[in-house]
């Protein structure tokens, strides 16, 4: 997998799909140092990407439609279900990316990170990939795995 693409001497991106294999780049990179910077730039790329997606005219009309039902899923509430949809895991994501930035603005659940931070967070943090959601504890991993399988699926369309 290529971490850039060559534009004369500058590095950069051509498409959205791009932005997944940053994505996939940073995970691999955390299952492999278990650094929290490498897992949160995943994190964060992951989140980014269905406005990504958005904007991509290399994107088929029905990928672009199936991202604006999760763009406007995970935009529209707040609340926190199962986790075993995509949608639900896409909001989980997004929870945790924006709580501390809107956390003041809106009304988010609370997301505790297991032997670490809660959200919204203030300094000092300490963050892991468990968090619990009430009484339920979930690995962050298998989730991001998820959410990049389904982006990569939403590419072959």
């Amino acid at each position: 997998m290529s971490t850039s693409k060559e534009h004369g001497s500058v590095q950069g991106f051509e498409s959205s799909n791009d932005v997944l294999d940053k994505a996939k780049y940073d995970f691999k990179r955390h299952c492999e140092d278990n650094e929290i910077y490498s897992f949160m730039d995943c994190l964060l790329s992951l989140n980014a990407l269905p406005d990504w997606i958005a904007k991509d005219a290399s994107i088929s009309t029905e990928s672009k439609a199936e991202n604006k039902k999760i763009k406007e899923y995970i935009e529209n509430d707040n609340t926190i279900g199962t986790i075993s949809s995509i949608e639900e895991k896409m909001r989980l994501v997004r929870l945790i990316c924006n709580h501390s930035k809107h956390g003041a603005k809106k009304c988010f659940p609370k997301v505790k990170c297991i032997n670490g931070s809660s959200f919204p967070m203030n300094f000092p943090i300490i963050f892991g990939t468990f968090v619990a959601l009430g009484d339920d504890e979930k690995d962050m991993r298998p989730i991001v795995s998820d959410i990049i399988d389904f982006f990569e699926s939403l590419f072959c369309n």
